[in-house]
């Protein structure tokens, strides 16, 4: 008496009920995307950003320099060093200190390695304005500390900081969130797909207990054996043989194999076996596409 998992029947089950997976998806955008809306358009202050765009000519040579490339955590290394902060800090007089210029400052690389961006960002405007100025001449000083750098030609400048889009990532987080409210919804789902042991297909029924097992489709006569949530009263039940309803989709699997076993303790034997209020769209699914005879095509 082994339960034996079939795939086809539990993906049957889990995809009948796909609105399920779609409706987590969706309280998983709502969640986090409107969690990440609140925080940036709400929560967080506004933020102001301006760039400054350098050119760099460039030259390796690892007898002189400490570095054999320079990408964008390169540069993200460059503007945190300390005479870069200190030098733009001296610029200012000391209106701001290292640190709290280090923390304005971060660097961007696009495809072509001699490109770099250097973003100013803060959330006052007006001091976003005045780092920025202050850092222009010290990034084109740059090649005077790193011979890897041999020369930094400024090309642009936005000297009017713009605001920051806070909310760009908005879709991210909708997808981010749908994801996993999908995947959430498809675990939740899968357990309890695992955790129920009602009885769907006659065939596995017969397979497990070895009674012959058929759909039966109009009134339970009175007085028969149904086996459903609850318990059956077997006291007046004696020795010899005996037929019995088994409600599908009950959750009473367990119902089924104590009755069953105090059946047998009886010298009760079960001749055969009626799946009632059977799900027909489940049975005609796992037939589906095999070699066997639709039981319901007759």
């Amino acid at each position: 008496m082994t339960d034996r998992f079939d795939i086809k029947l539990f993906l049957l089950r889990l995809f009948r009920k796909f609105h399920i997976l779609l409706i987590g998806a969706l309280i998983g955008g709502v969640l986090i995307g409107g969690g990440y809306a609140v925080k940036k358009l709400v929560i967080d202050k506004p933020l102001y950003q301006t760039r400054i765009v350098a050119h760099e000519d460039l030259y390796f040579d690892t007898e002189i320099g400490q570095y054999t490339y320079i990408n964008r955590y390169t540069w993200n290394e460059i503007v945190a060093m300390d005479w870069i902060t200190d030098d733009i800090s001296a610029n200012l007089s000391g209106k701001y200190s290292s640190d709290e210029i280090s923390a304005l400052l971060t660097a961007e690389v696009p495809s072509d390695s001699r490109i770099v961006y250097v973003y100013v960002t803060s959330e006052d405007k007006e001091k976003t304005a005045e780092v920025a100025k202050a850092t222009v001449p010290v990034i084109e000083s740059v090649s005077d500390k790193l011979p890897e750098i041999q020369d930094v030609l400024i090309m642009d400048v936005y000297e009017t900081p713009k605001k920051v889009d806070n909310a760009k990532y908005f879709l991210r987080a909708c997808i981010l969130g749908a994801v996993l409210g999908l995947l959430a919804a498809l675990f939740g789902r899968s357990v309890y797909i695992l955790m129920d042991d009602s009885i769907y297909i006659p065939e596995l029924f017969e397979k497990k207990y070895g009674i012959e097992t058929e759909t039966f489709d109009g009134n339970i006569p009175e007085g028969a054996l149904v086996l459903d949530k609850s318990l059956p009263d077997l006291a007046g039940i004696s020795e010899g043989e005996t037929e019995v309803y088994v409600v599908s989709g009950a959750h009473n699997g367990k119902i089924v194999e104590h009755v069953l076993y105090e059946l047998k303790k009886r010298n009760i034997k079960v001749t055969k076996a009626y799946l009632t209020n059977a799900k027909i769209w489940l049975i005609k699914g796992f037939y589906a596409g095999t070699r066997f005879p639709d039981p319901f095509m007759k």
